[in-house]
């Protein structure tokens, strides 16, 4: 009987548990918990330490039935039981794990290859991902039950980095708690498979046959990066979508904490990643993300005049159900279309909310209903965060409204826009008001209907085939996507494909006032210019709005 004592807990492990694992887990755990680093905490061997703790277990802690860990509280002599879960890349981590997930069976009834609850059955607890004394992703899972629209799950840790602290922050925003949670616990799963690299898959000598992706190909002048004209000697392999080709992409722009020699030259996030039952079904859902995002920056700092569409022509059942409920509590909701970069259908939602602010969400996808949906959803979920957080952080988004370089976090982007005094800094379109900044107005057509913004009949029908259709649609933009697999044991563990889809030359999204790429790409406008022209209006409208986006 191996036992662990940490901080909080003492550990007894299952025979076959990675005592390795165990220990980083309990350690992450204290460290949240206790509100400082988990660089300092290790769980140590009890035998070591308390030469008389051994009996005590055996006399108070009856083993788990299930087989899993028994953990008694130092504190309180509490008793969990659980299952101690690998860290993501960690090397003994069951080899029953596959390398891939197999592509299951269609589902009938479903679009997606398989229902999400299975990756959450039998063996495969939410509670094993989320507890208080070996969690993976969070401490437990919150639902919201004041939320007012959605049923919305969330959970965070707080992760300590070579760069101070930081939240790794996760949620599910469905139509019930049950589903919110498995979508919730996907996402972060998804956030820690992109986290780190596996040490075995980054290269430092690329095979010849394998075409780098320089950092003079991401549509960037070498000398804006971070750190100027940086050296890569860290790549990550992956797989050009449009040629098939192995390619290989800078290492820090793939995963956002990788720990390798090369300096920070960038500060990656997690857009571009995403999970499915499958490889295809991740690489669609991350290269869509790539595409939404690079759409609404170019709807954002140019200030376009996009075009408002007629919510009466909205025929799916859920965004209906999100609408009504939004309408009864008093928010007003438009949508608009962001189709402006990328062929593929593109929403975005803009609520308004009860203190004068707004709350933004987009979704990007070939089916216009499915684009719709996951704008509103967001908004649907957090619009009451943007209300309560504006008037929690008042003076310090004051401050940030007068000195934009103070904007450093994720969630310093929303929380901004939720301010009244902010509305001044809104693209026309947020506002209410499609003209561009040199007077051009769109205001003169009547709202689109969601169905014209369909450029595939196909679309829709399948995985494969939604996916075929955005990587045409990402050629004929002139750009390649590469997906690489960042799969680990912790996403086979619950039968997921896990994929981060890079679009070198597409706008990146990025957080902190100092970090924005998107202002120093060409691409911002002259892709701009080029849509002014679509649209019969002249190039030289085009302002460019040069403020904080308010992207989540």
């Amino acid at each position: 009987m191996d036992v662990l004592i940490a901080d909080r807990y003492a550990l007894v492990a299952r025979e076959g548990d990675c005592l390795e694992c165990a220990r980083v887990r309990l350690a992450e755990m204290d460290g949240f918990h206790l509100r400082s680093s988990s660089t300092s905490r290790r769980a140590v061997d009890a035998d070591a330490e308390h030469p008389f703790f051994r009996a005590f277990l055996d006399a108070f802690a009856s083993p788990a039935r299930d087989g899993g860990y028994v953990a008694v509280g130092r504190h309180d002599v509490g008793v969990r039981h659980g299952d101690v879960v690998c860290r993501a890349h960690c090397p003994h981590a069951p080899s029953a794990s596959p390398a891939s997930v197999d592509v299951p069976e269609p589902d009938p009834a479903g679009y997606r290859a398989r229902d999400l609850a299975a990756s959450f059955g039998e063996g495969r607890r939410e509670s094993d991902l989320c507890n208080p004394v070996t969690g993976v992703l969070s401490a437990s899972l919150s639902p919201d039950l004041g939320s007012l629209v959605t049923s919305k799950v969330s959970g965070f840790v707080v992760q300590h980095g070579d760069h101070g602290a930081f939240v790794r922050a996760w949620g599910g925003h469905c139509d019930s708690y049950a589903r919110s949670a498995h979508v919730g616990l996907a996402e972060g799963i998804e956030r820690v498979c992109c986290a780190e690299p596996d040490p075995e898959d980054v290269l430092t000598d690329v095979p010849a046959d394998v075409r780098l992706v320089q950092p003079g190909d991401f549509g960037l002048d070498p000398a804006s990066w971070r750190i100027p004209h940086p050296v890569i000697t860290a790549w990550t392999r992956g797989v050009d979508l449009v040629s098939g080709a192995a390619a290989a992409l800078p290492t820090r722009t793939v995963h956002y904490e990788a720990r390798v020699a090369d300096p920070v030259y960038v500060q990656d996030s997690s857009s571009g990643c995403a999970v499915g039952g499958y490889d295809d079904e991740a690489r669609l859902f991350g290269l869509l993300e790539v595409v939404e995002r690079d759409a609404f920056l170019l709807a954002w700092h140019g200030d376009l005049p996009l075009r408002e569409i007629d919510a009466d022509t909205i025929r799916d059942q859920e965004s209906l159900a999100y609408l009504r409920r939004l309408r009864l509590v008093g928010r007003r909701v438009r949508f608009v279309d962001a189709t402006v970069g990328v062929e593929v259908p593109t929403v975005i939602a803009v609520c308004d909310t009860a203190s004068g602010g707004v709350c933004l969400g987009a979704g990007a996808h070939p089916d216009p209903e499915r684009a719709l949906r996951s704008a509103i959803v967001e908004v649907a979920s957090d619009f009451t965060v943007v209300e309560d957080r504006a008037a929690q952080r008042r003076p310090e988004l004051l401050a940030m409204l007068e000195d934009p370089g103070l904007v450093r976090a994720v969630e310093d982007h929303a929380d901004l826009y939720g301010l009244p005094e902010a509305r001044p800094r809104l693209t026309r379109w947020a506002r209410g008001d499609s003209r561009s900044s040199a007077g051009a107005t769109a205001d003169d057509r009547p709202p689109v209907a969601l169905a014209d913004l369909r450029r595939d009949a196909g679309a829709g029908e399948g995985v494969a085939s939604d996916l075929r259709i955005v990587v045409d649609a990402a050629a004929r933009a002139g750009v390649a996507p590469i997906a690489v697999d960042v799969g680990s044991a912790l996403s086979r563990r619950h039968l997921l494909a896990c994929s981060k889809v890079v679009v070198p030359g597409l706008l990146p999204l990025d957080f902190g006032w100092a970090d924005q790429r998107a202002l120093r790409m060409p691409r911002l406008a002259d892709r701009c210019r080029a849509w002014l022209v679509e649209q019969g209006l002249a190039p030289t409208d085009l302002r460019i709005h040069p403020h904080p986006h308010p992207f989540p």
